[in-house]
């Protein structure tokens, strides 16, 4: 389904990823604040979440704990508008 006024993100990071927190302009031009862990069954050397019913548009800052406990920051900037999906892959820069 195609997406309009944001998107849904869904985040692929390295193994050994949990807490995940993203934070940015939600589809009404409010700041939001998602929290969340990475799926722990996710197969192979990466692992993945999606903000479900959680919808961003523009510049969002990401947060993530790697599997030593040490905290990574990103941004990353999600289209407003996706023709294709509801939802944004954004990976982890460097790391997958």
């Amino acid at each position: 389904m195609a997406a309009f006024n944001g998107v849904q993100i869904g985040f692929v990071a390295p193994r050994g990823t949990g807490k995940i927190r993203i934070s940015g302009q939600n589809q009404n031009g409010a700041v939001a604040e998602w929290n969340g862990v990475a799926d722990p069954n996710s197969d192979g050397a990466t692992v993945s979440t999606v903000t479900s019913n959680w919808w961003w548009k523009g510049t969002v800052q990401i947060w993530y704990n790697d599997g030593s406990g040490k905290t990574h920051f990103f941004t990353a900037n999600v289209p407003s508008v996706d023709l294709q999906d509801d939802t944004y892959t954004v990976f982890a820069p460097g790391d997958v």
